[in-house]
């Protein structure tokens, strides 16, 4: 495969990931606003360690090393707590 449609490929890939990660934004803002309402808490450490545990398996059964994904989700479970708190 040339160099080219490996790129294209990862264009592609890109394209999945941004996608994806908007729908998780969606699915944020609409916890953010139940919390809200019932009068929850936005930070959640018991789910967090949750989310937490569930990314370092679903990585390593990928062979991805354990601090990129650790690095991945912090920056996204960041940005959902700011959009549960509406941000």
């Amino acid at each position: 495969m040339s160099l080219e449609a490996l790129r294209n490929k990862i264009n592609k890939i890109d394209e999945s990931i941004i996608k994806l990660l908007a729908e998780r934004q969606q699915l944020s803002k609409a916890i953010g606003q139940l919390k809200i309402e019932a009068g929850i808490n936005i930070i959640d450490p018991l789910r967090e360690q949750e989310l937490s545990e569930l990314h370092r398996r679903l990585g390593a059964a990928h062979a991805l090393p354990n601090e990129l994904v650790e690095n991945v989700f912090n920056v996204i479970i960041l940005e959902s707590r700011n959009q549960q708190q509406g941000g």
